[in-house]
This record gives structure tokens, sequence and C-alpha cells, in this order.
């Protein structure tokens, strides 16, 4: 891959900075623990089907996936940003009626999935690109 490629590629993702960043504030400002991660979910399903995407939605549980094709015969890769927040009471931060905080970073694994997700969109973004992405918002990641 060339210089050209990355300048492509950072181009996309500058070009998306303001979605990027509202999405990591509003999940950080919204924390809800494992498998309640309703708000969050509906929050990214918006954005990404803003963006075009097509959602695969598990109906009884928070999260989805989407997929992103590049036409050309190639491996399929997963990415994945988890939904849920951490009970950390003592955190400066955290709601005070649940103690829910990101103290986990889930909120910056969101965004950054999210703007990944838009920057596959971007013109040129895909040109030297085999195979697919599969870009997947997931809740806890134990069972309740």
């Amino acid at each position: 891959m060339d210089n050209e490629f990355f300048k492509t590629i950072f181009s996309a993702v500058d070009k998306n900075e303001d979605l990027i960043l509202n999405a990591e504030r509003y999940i950080w400002k919204n924390p809800e623990t494992g498998f309640e991660e309703w708000k969050t979910s509906a929050y990214l399903e918006k954005a990404f089907e803003n963006l075009g995407y097509n959602l695969v939605k598990p109906g009884n549980i928070p999260g989805f996936y989407a997929d992103y094709d590049t036409g050309i015969p190639g491996p399929k890769i997963l990415l994945l940003g988890e939904l849920d927040s951490v009970i950390c009471r003592d955190h400066p931060e955290a709601d005070p009626g649940t103690g829910a905080v990101h103290a986990c970073g889930h909120n910056a694994q969101c965004a950054a999935l999210l703007g990944i997700a838009a920057a596959l969109k971007e013109k040129g973004v895909s040109k030297g690109l085999c195979g697919g992405v599969r870009l997947c918002a997931v809740p806890a990641e134990c069972q309740r």
C-alpha cells in the first residue's frame, strides 16, 4: 500500500471527526450495564443506518452487526465495539443512580467502530482492499 492510500484513509477519518467524537461523548454520558445497552445500541443503529448500512439485530438483546463488502474476493475480518459500561460507584463521573461509567473505554471502542464504518463509505477508501469487514456492536462480554 502506498502513501496515497493512507492519505485517503486519514482524510476519510478526519472528514468524520465530529461523528466520531459526538458518539464517544454520547456513549460516555449514557453508560448502561451489560445486556441493558438499549440507548447505546439505538444511537449506533441510527448512525450506521444513516451511513447506509443494513443491520442484522438479534432482537432480544442490544447490539447488531453490519457487513461491508469490497466486491473483491478475500477474507472477511471482524471489528467489534462493546456497548456496556462497568459499575464503579467511586468514579467521579459515575451515574449517581446506577454507579455505571465507561471507565472500561467501551465508549471509545464504539466511537472507533462508527468511525471505521463511516470511513469505509468514503470515496476511494475501498480501492486496494479485498474481502470484507463485519462491523459488530456487542453487549456485555459475559452472561447475566
